[in-house]
């Protein structure tokens, strides 16, 4: 009987805001689950501390909220096979680091995250784990404008479409008035 080694590996699953990837996420999460597999879910702190990831369609699962990616290793146990992180765009080039410590020490990364900004430009640390993912899922959410397939994310700021030189992140919510929507080529907007 041969030994086989142990073997890290990245699972990319990106595309635009409401294209499901938080849903994929958690889907893989509960076969891995069943399986019996022991796994750790980290998603970015958005200041809100919840330590439940909910998708946009209502469903939950325990997560650790950080800021920090580099605590991330630190933090996931000897007999955790599978770690999950959730919108790793907004932990920065942090990222990068924290899924190459991960992968040295054999785990299995499940790793989601929107693949461009507002701008429609790449994140650059999801662009770079997509180079060295071993699988990448690009998801597609619907067009809030004309209902054909959307792969930008729209910011919107009291309604009206961001401005070019606005801040990379903005965290949105009925406070701040920032809210996002899905939207093709066509419609997305930016001045």
């Amino acid at each position: 009987m041969k030994n086989i080694e142990k073997v890290g590996k990245i699972e990319m699953i990106t595309g635009c805001m409401f294209s499901g990837k938080s849903e994929e996420l958690l889907r893989i999460i509960r076969q891995i689950k069943i399986a019996g597999i022991l796994f750790k879910i980290f998603t970015y702190d958005t200041g809100y501390r919840s330590t439940t990831l909910t998708t946009h369609d209502g469903k939950t699962i325990e997560v650790l909220p950080m800021t920090n990616a580099a605590l991330i290793p630190q933090l996931v146990p000897y007999n955790v096979m599978v770690v999950g992180i959730d919108n790793a765009h907004l932990f920065g080039l942090s990222i990068k680091d924290c899924v190459d410590t991960l992968l040295e020490h054999k785990k299995q990364v499940i790793v989601s995250g929107l693949d461009m900004d507002f701008r429609g430009q790449p994140f650059e640390p999801i662009a770079y784990l997509m180079g060295k993912a071993d699988d990448v899922k690009k998801l597609h959410a619907i067009c809030t404008v004309c209902g054909k397939e959307a792969v930008l994310t729209q910011r919107l700021i009291n309604g009206v479409p961001a401005k070019h030189t606005d801040p990379l992140i903005m965290i949105g919510g009925e406070v701040t008035g920032v809210t996002y929507e899905a939207r093709c080529r066509l419609h997305h907007v930016m001045r």
